[in-house]
């Protein structure tokens, strides 16, 4: 009998899934974290400081993600690891420009929603585009001769 959402075919996407939200959650208290030393601590703008905390979290997360959620995806050459990370940046960097910086700015100057409520906000709305991202263009299945029930 099958199921819609955990059929066989459907257990790996799942199961990626999973494993990206979780570093995805891991990323959040990096940027969090980077965020509030570099405001609070360092005395740095939040508006900059998001910018750094982003570019923080981008780099730890396509490192787990790389090496625990898309490993059986792993490039087989340093040119393969090179595209890989351009590509990741270039998703994740879009997303976290489009969405997650935008949405800062707009709830805190707008709406004067405390920044780290706002970051919050902007990193969740960000998650599925980015995770749509990574397992069709930046971690792309290889190509195979036949049906791969890995995905």
């Amino acid at each position: 009998m099958r199921s819609i959402s955990l059929s066989y075919e459907n257990r790996p996407a799942v199961d990626r899934f999973f494993r990206f939200s979780i570093t995805g959650m891991l990323g959040v208290f990096v940027n969090v974290g980077s965020l509030a030393v570099l405001t609070e601590f360092a005395g740095v703008d939040y508006k900059w400081a998001s910018i750094a905390s982003i570019e923080l979290s981008i780099l730890f997360n396509y490192s787990l993600n790389q090496f625990w959620a898309w490993s059986d995806r792993r490039p087989a050459t340093l040119r393969g690891w090179a595209q890989t990370i351009l590509k990741y940046h270039e998703s994740a960097g879009v997303v976290a420009l489009a969405v997650n910086w935008v949405i800062l700015l707009v709830l805190t100057e707008w709406f004067d929603l405390y920044y780290q409520i706002s970051n919050l906000i902007g990193i969740a709305m960000g998650a599925v585009g980015n995770f749509a991202l990574c397992h069709l263009w930046v971690f792309p299945k290889p190509a195979e001769s036949g049906p791969n029930v890995d995905d």
